[in-house]
C-alpha cells in the first residue's frame, strides 16, 4: 500500500509549479510595472524642470540682469519648495552666487540652463541656472511598491494554490486513490465488484476523463476474467492432450520392451512350473515312510511357488501402473530407488544391444516430489535413447547427485554413442521430430513437458566421447521413506 506522501506527490508538484510559474509572472510583471512607474516619475520630474524653464527662466535672467537680489532669492526659495526639487543655484564665473535648498538625496537629476539677457542671446550669458532634483523619494516609493506587490502577490498565490489543491483533491486525487486501490486489489480468480467513483448519478454518467478510465478498468476486468477462464480451459485441454500423448508414448515404450516384459514374467513362471513338476514327481515317487519328509519339502516348495507368483504379480502391477492412463499423482520418492527399478525394466533391452548399464548413485537417498510413473517414463526414454545410440560393447552411465548450491537433485544419462547432429540439436525437444526410422518423435518433448510440470529442467549437452549427456534436474525435498510402486 502506497503512503499518503507518495499518493500526493503529483499534487505537491502541481502546487510547486503553480507557485514557481506565478512567481515568475509576478516578477516579470512587477519589474515591468516598476520600470513604467520609474520612467513615469522621471518624466514627471523632467516635465516639472522644463516647466520651470519655460515659466521662470526669463524672469530669473531679468532679476539677475537687474541685480534684483531680494526678488531673485524669493523666486529661488519659492521654486525649491516644489515637489522633488532639493536645490536651485545660479552659477556665474564658475561659482555659485545665489542658491536655495540643500541636496539630501544620493541619486539626483542635475539640469542646467544658460541665462541670457532678454533679446541678447548672442552676448555672453549672465550665468547658469542649476536645478537639482532628488530621486530618493521616487526610489522609496518604488521600494514600497515592491514590498506591496511581493506581499500581495504572495498571499494571492498561496490562496490560489490552496484553492487549486482543494479542487484537485476533491475532483481528481480522491478518485485516483480509489482507482489505484481498485487496481491493486484486482484479481481475476476472485472478481471484485465494478469500480464506482464517489459521485452523484449525473457526474457518474458524465463522459469525462476519470469516468473513461473507470469504464476501461471495469471492461478490462471482465475481458481478462474471460481470457483467464479460456486460458485455464485451454491449459486443461493441453494437459489432457499431453497425458494422452504420454500414455501413447508409454504404450510405445512397452511395445518396444516386449522382450524385457516377457523375460521378467517368464522367469517366475518357469520357476513356478519347475517347482510344480518337481512336486508332482516327488509325490508320485514317495514311499509311505517318507510322508513326513515329503510334507516338509512340499511346504518349502509351495512357499517358493508363492514367492514367484508374487514376483510375477509385482511385475504385472508395475507394467499396469506404467501403461494405464492416469492423472498426475505427486509423491515423495527416492530417485535412486526409482532408477534401480527402471534399470531392471530396460536391462533386457541393454543386453540385446550388447550395452552395459553402469549405476553411479549418490551414496544417500535423494528425495524429490513427483509422479513416479511420469518420472519413470522420462528415465526410460532417456536410457533407451542412450542404449539405441550406443555401439556394441559400450556403456551407458546412469548417475545421480545432489547440487547443494541450488538444492536440486540431478539425474544424468551419459552415453558414448553417435551423438546428435547440429541440425537435430535445434529440433531436439520439438514434438514429432525424430531422427529414427521408426519412432513417434514425442519421447523427448513429453520428457521436457514432464520435467517442467515437476518444476525441473531437462538439458542436453554433447560430451567429449562424442555421445550425449542428458540431465534431468528436480527440486530436492526433505527425507521421506522411498516409494514402492
Amino acid at each position: 500500500m502506497r503512503t499518503f506522501s507518495s499518493r500526493h506527490r503529483t499534487v505537491r508538484r502541481l502546487i510547486l509549479y503553480i507557485i514557481l510559474f506565478s512567481s515568475a509572472i509576478t516578477l516579470i510583471s512587477s519589474a515591468l510595472q516598476l520600470y513604467l512607474e520609474y520612467t513615469q516619475g522621471v518624466a514627471e520630474i523632467n516635465a516639472e524642470i522644463h516647466q520651470i524653464k519655460d515659466s521662470q527662466l526669463e524672469s530669473i535672467a531679468l532679476n539677475v540682469q537687474d541685480r534684483n537680489i531680494q526678488l531673485l532669492q524669493l523666486q529661488l526659495d519659492g521654486l525649491v519648495k516644489l515637489p522633488g526639487i532639493e536645490r536651485i543655484s545660479i552659477v556665474t564665473t564658475d561659482r555659485v552666487k545665489w542658491r536655495a535648498g540643500e541636496v539630501m538625496s544620493n541619486e539626483i537629476i542635475d539640469e542646467r540652463f544658460v541665462l541670457y539677457q532678454h533679446g541678447r542671446e548672442q552676448e555672453p550669458p549672465l550665468g547658469i541656472l542649476q536645478i537639482v532634483v532628488g530621486l530618493d523619494e521616487l526610489y522609496s516609493r518604488l521600494t514600497d511598491r515592491v514590498y506591496f506587490i511581493v506581499i500581495s502577490n504572495g498571499i494571492k498565490t498561496f490562496l490560489v494554490a490552496g484553492f487549486i489543491l482543494y479542487l484537485f483533491q476533491y475532483l481528481v486525487t480522491r478518485h485516483l486513490s480509489k482507482i489505484s486501490d481498485f487496481a491493486q486489489n484486482l484479481t481475476f480468480d476472485k472478481p471484485i465488484p465494478p469500480l464506482v467513483l464517489d459521485r452523484d448519478a449525473k457526474e457518474r454518467n458524465a463522459p469525462d476523463e476519470l469516468q473513461t478510465v473507470v469504464s476501461a478498468l471495469n471492461g478490462m476486468q471482465l475481458r481478462l476474467g474471460d481470457e483467464l477462464q479460456r486460458r485455464q480451459e485451454a491449459e486443461q485441454k493441453l494437459l489432457a492432450s499431453r497425458d494422452q500423448i504420454a500414455h501413447l508414448d508409454r504404450l510405445n515404450s512397452m511395445g518396444e520392451m516386449v522382450s524385457t516384459i516377457t523375460h521378467e514374467i517368464n522367469q517366475p513362471l518357469t520357476a513356478i512350473a519347475s517347482y510344480a513338476q518337481s512336486a508332482t514327481r516327488r509325490i508320485d515317487n514317495a514311499r509311505p515312510e517318507q510322508q513326513a519328509e515329503l510334507q516338509q519339502w512340499l511346504a518349502t516348495t509351495l512357499k517358493k511357488i508363492s514367492e514367484q507368483a508374487l514376483r510375477s504379480g509385482k511385475v504385472l502391477q508395475r507394467i499396469r501402473n506404467f501403461v494405464k492412463l492416469r492423472a498426475m499423482d505427486m509423491q515423495r520418492l527416492d530417485v535412486n530407488t526409482m532408477l534401480r527399478e527402471v534399470g531392471d525394466m530396460v536391462e533386457t533391452t541393454a543386453n540385446s544391444n550388447q550395452v552395459s548399464l553402469v549405476l553411479k548413485f549418490n551414496p544417500s537417498p535423494l528425495y524429490v516430489e513427483g509422479d513416479p510413473v511420469q518420472l519413470q517414463q522420462v528415465s526410460i526414454n532417456l536410457i533407451k535413447n542412450a542404449i539405441e545410440a550406443s555401439h556394441p560393447g559400450a556403456q551407458v552411465v546412469i548417475s545421480t547427485c545432489l547440487n547443494s548450491e541450488n538444492n536440486e537433485v540431478e539425474l544424468c544419462i551419459h552415453d558414448e554413442g553417435v551423438g546428435v547432429s547440429g541440425e537435430a540439436v535445434e529440433h531436439l525437444f520439438e514434438p514429432f521430430y525424430t531422427s529414427k526410422k521408426q519412432g513417434m518423435g514425442v519421447g523427448l518433448s513429453i520428457s521436457l513437458a514432464i520435467a517442467k510440470a515437476h518444476n525441473g529442467t531437462l538439458k542436453y549437452q554433447a560430451n567429449a566421447q562424442g555421445g550425449c549427456d542428458f540431465t534431468l534436474t528436480l527440486p530436492a525435498v526433505g527425507e521421506e521413506v522411498a516409494y514402492d510402486v
